[in-house]
């Protein structure tokens, strides 16, 4: 007959195989805008712990306008309490770069579009590797786009880069345009035209999740803000459907930042005249589609040109402009329905950090 000590060290290894499993369900299933999970670990249990995430913070500026002589990138993880450990210097991209965009790979991410030194509208993309949830070092390419493209938005699914609406150039209206791109951590192809937008559209918001990405806000040809709220969903082979319009925003916002957080869109902030505290919860039906949204607690100022990213139930608020300065960064926990329960501040950025981008590794 095995022991008594034998037979409590299996049921030990069973019962960690088994969390460890559950652990990895809920990492490859929870939405996020940033396209990471959700680490769910039983305080019970130790000795199972998870690596902590980062959320990286690549560019902008103090002002919004001029761009710094070095690239920002700093990273802080996320502690077990939701708030987050201190700002810490990251790799840094080859150059300094605002009104960008970024999007996440696989096992790497990439900083494109905007205006970078030292010729001002960027043509190419750097792209960071990413090794065990962290950012390595970057490879730039080389010129992809025919024109820069200000203000809009990218996000990567498998190998593919899609690239979403934004300014062609200075003082031009915004477009319609979707680029696709095969991309990889060392290659690049040439980016093609898809299927456009209804309708232009810049200065924007994007969040995925619930199968779907949704371009939230921003401004029309005419420059004037929208309430539009456009959805495509996610295909089985990756590619994106045509995006189709969604009930829209009670008012019409730019600058503004979103997120999904299981079947609720949540619209942060933004500028309607000035910059608005107002933050909203929009439902996302079992289709996929957006339902009217609801107010929900609001920021504590307002704020605009913000970045925002959901992770284990909690909304964090980063960058952006705000009369206090934009250094603070916000966490907001959520209930199960999307709306915000109530804000903590937690560390601050090292320096304000307008139009900046924000990942979640």
């Amino acid at each position: 007959m095995k022991s008594r000590t034998h037979l409590a060290r299996v049921a030990v290894t069973a019962v960690l195989v088994f969390a460890m499993g559950c652990r990895s369900y809920f990492l490859a299933d929870e939405p996020s805008d940033a396209g990471g999970g959700n680490a769910e670990v039983g305080a019970a249990d130790a000795s199972v712990t998870a690596k902590a995430r980062r959320i990286y913070v690549y560019g902008g500026s103090p002002d919004g306008v001029t761009l710094p002589e070095e690239p920002m990138a700093h990273y802080a993880e996320i502690l077990p309490d939701g708030l987050l450990g201190p700002w810490r210097a990251a790799p840094k991209p080859p150059t300094s770069m605002i009104w960008h965009s970024s999007a996440q790979g696989r096992d790497f991410i990439a900083l494109l579009s905007g205006i970078a030194r030292p010729h001002g509208g960027n043509l190419k993309i750097f792209v960071g590797s990413v090794a065990d949830g962290a950012v390595t070092s970057f490879v730039t390419s080389p010129d992809l786009f025919p024109n820069p493209i200000h203000h809009g938005a990218s996000l990567i699914r498998g190998d593919v880069l899609y690239v979403m609406g934004g300014q062609i150039g200075d003082d031009k209206p915004p477009t319609a345009d979707v680029w696709r791109s095969a991309i990889t951590a060392t290659t690049f192809a040439p980016p093609v035209r898809v299927t456009p937008l209804p309708a232009p559209v810049a200065r924007m918001a994007m969040a995925e999740g619930a199968g779907s990405v949704f371009l939230v806000g921003g401004t029309d040809q005419n420059n004037a803000n929208t309430t539009s709220i456009l959805r495509a969903r996610f295909q089985v082979d990756g590619s994106l459907s045509t995006f189709e319009a969604q009930t829209p925003l009670p008012s019409g916002r730019r600058y503004l930042a979103a997120a999904v957080h299981r079947s609720s869109l949540l619209v942060v902030g933004g500028q309607a005249v000035e910059e608005i505290d107002n933050v909203l919860t929009c439902p996302i039906d079992a289709s996929g589609n957006v339902a009217p949204c609801v107010e929900t607690t609001a920021l504590p100022e307002p704020r605009s040109r913000h970045r925002a990213v959901i992770h284990d139930g909690r909304l964090y608020v980063v960058g952006g402009r705000t009369k206090s300065g934009g250094k603070d960064v916000l966490v907001g926990d959520l209930n199960d329905e999307g709306g915000i329960v109530g804000w903590r501040n937690t560390s601050p950025l090292p320096t304000s950090a307008i139009y900046t981008t924000l990942l979640l590794l």
